[in-house]
Protein backbone atom coordinates (compact mmCIF):
# COMPACT_ATOMS: atom_id res chain seq x y z
CA UNK A 1 0.00 0.00 0.00
CA UNK A 2 1.53 3.37 -1.17
CA UNK A 3 2.11 5.91 1.73
CA UNK A 4 -0.89 8.49 0.00
CA UNK A 5 -3.46 5.55 1.47
CA UNK A 6 -2.55 6.26 4.82
CA UNK A 7 -5.22 6.89 7.39
CA UNK A 8 -3.24 8.61 10.03
CA UNK A 9 -0.18 9.60 8.98
CA UNK A 10 -1.48 11.74 6.51
CA UNK A 11 1.52 13.40 3.65
CA UNK A 12 1.44 16.80 2.98
CA UNK A 13 1.17 17.50 -0.65
CA UNK A 14 4.60 19.01 -1.31
CA UNK A 15 6.70 15.86 0.60
CA UNK A 16 8.62 13.96 -1.76
CA UNK A 17 9.34 10.08 -0.79
CA UNK A 18 11.77 7.71 -1.89
CA UNK A 19 12.12 4.12 -1.70
CA UNK A 20 13.67 4.02 2.14
CA UNK A 21 11.37 6.58 3.10
CA UNK A 22 7.84 5.29 1.86
CA UNK A 23 7.97 1.59 3.98
CA UNK A 24 8.77 3.53 6.62
CA UNK A 25 5.82 6.31 6.74
CA UNK A 26 3.46 3.01 5.82
CA UNK A 27 4.76 0.98 8.42
CA UNK A 28 4.07 3.59 10.83
CA UNK A 29 0.53 4.60 10.68
CA UNK A 30 -0.32 1.68 12.24
CA UNK A 31 1.03 3.16 15.51
CA UNK A 32 -1.09 6.39 14.73
CA UNK A 33 -3.51 4.53 14.49
CA UNK A 34 -3.74 2.61 17.61
CA UNK A 35 -3.04 5.68 19.71
CA UNK A 36 -5.72 7.29 17.71
CA UNK A 37 -3.61 10.33 17.10
CA UNK A 38 -3.56 12.07 13.31
CA UNK A 39 -0.33 13.10 12.35
CA UNK A 40 0.76 15.29 9.23
CA UNK A 41 4.45 13.89 7.23
CA UNK A 42 6.15 18.00 6.55
CA UNK A 43 9.10 16.49 5.13
CA UNK A 44 10.94 13.96 2.89
CA UNK A 45 13.40 14.31 0.69
CA UNK A 46 14.79 17.80 0.17
CA UNK A 47 16.79 19.10 -2.82
CA UNK A 48 19.72 20.86 -2.39
CA UNK A 49 18.62 23.85 -2.84
CA UNK A 50 15.79 22.85 0.23
CA UNK A 51 18.35 21.80 2.47
CA UNK A 52 20.23 25.17 1.88
CA UNK A 53 17.31 27.41 2.46
CA UNK A 54 16.75 25.55 6.00
CA UNK A 55 20.03 25.77 7.28
CA UNK A 56 20.28 29.47 6.40
CA UNK A 57 17.32 29.91 8.58
CA UNK A 58 18.42 28.22 11.42
CA UNK A 59 21.61 30.40 11.38
CA UNK A 60 20.25 33.28 11.19
CA UNK A 61 17.57 32.28 13.74
CA UNK A 62 20.46 31.93 16.04
CA UNK A 63 21.54 35.60 15.53
CA UNK A 64 24.47 34.43 13.22
CA UNK A 65 25.57 35.37 9.80
CA UNK A 66 24.32 33.41 6.60
CA UNK A 67 27.42 35.41 4.46
CA UNK A 68 30.13 33.18 4.42
CA UNK A 69 33.83 33.31 3.26
CA UNK A 70 35.64 31.79 0.33
CA UNK A 71 35.33 28.07 2.67
CA UNK A 72 31.62 28.40 2.78
CA UNK A 73 32.06 29.12 6.88
CA UNK A 74 29.40 31.04 8.57
CA UNK A 75 30.60 34.36 10.59
CA UNK A 76 30.02 35.95 13.41
CA UNK A 77 28.28 38.90 13.29
CA UNK A 78 30.25 41.82 13.68
CA UNK A 79 33.55 39.92 13.49
CA UNK A 80 36.37 42.00 11.97
CA UNK A 81 38.28 39.17 12.19
CA UNK A 82 36.86 36.69 10.49
CA UNK A 83 36.74 34.41 12.84
CA UNK A 84 34.82 31.12 12.16
CA UNK A 85 31.33 30.75 14.46
CA UNK A 86 31.93 26.71 16.41
CA UNK A 87 29.15 24.35 15.06
CA UNK A 88 28.39 24.37 18.74
CA UNK A 89 26.84 27.99 18.29
CA UNK A 90 24.14 26.67 15.84
CA UNK A 91 22.89 23.60 18.42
Amino acid sequence: MPASQNKFLKLKESVILTTVIEPVIVALDKYFEAANCPARVTSGLRLAEDQLRIIRGYIASKGLSTKSNSTGNPFMPGNPDGVRCSIRALL
